[in-house]
């Protein structure tokens, strides 16, 4: 996770930082759910979910979704994940 440092300016592209870190999984893919700090990472047949409500620990709350294939693509609309899995299409 990155969040702008506040010494530089804001408009400048370089002005970022880590605060925290999740390195359990490689992860190909995120989405999120800002209304309810949540971060979809998707990684070879799983979408872990974690609760990024304090980014300096994200903590995983469940990794019980499990396409098929390495998932290389997520969105998050309206109240739905949209998962695109390696050879697999589109799961909702």
């Amino acid at each position: 996770l990155v969040a702008p440092a506040r010494a530089q300016p804001a408009d400048d592209s370089l002005n970022c930082r880590e605060v925290g870190s999740w390195p359990h999984a490689t992860l190909y893919s995120i989405a999120l759910d800002p209304d309810r700090n949540l971060a979809f990472c998707g990684s070879v047949g799983r979408v872990h979910v974690l609760d990024v409500s304090n980014p300096t620990q994200p903590q995983e709350l469940s990794n019980a979704m499990q396409p098929d294939g390495v998932v290389q693509a997520l969105a998050y609309f309206s109240g739905r994940l949209y998962i695109g899995a390696d050879g697999h299409g589109l799961e909702i």
